[in-house]
């Protein structure tokens, strides 16, 4: 990775926040929250419907993601 990337992965995981994802039901953005979450970079929250989530990603585990 560039030097760039490891320098924001290292503050992001040193200040470990809490994110939001507006756009929860969306395919990309609950694989990037899973991403995340395996990482440790934050702590993510997906606003959506639970239900569609899991519909729309089968294959992803949501565990940790709130």
């Amino acid at each position: 990775m560039s030097k760039l990337m490891d320098s924001i992965i290292a503050k992001a995981t040193e200040q470990y926040k809490t994110i939001v994802l507006a756009e929860g039901e969306e395919p990309r953005i609950i694989k990037a929250a899973r991403i995340i979450t395996d990482k440790k970079l934050a702590n993510i929250i997906l606003l959506g419907d639970e239900s569609k989530i899991k519909s729309v990603c089968p294959d992803v585990c949501l565990c940790g993601i709130t």
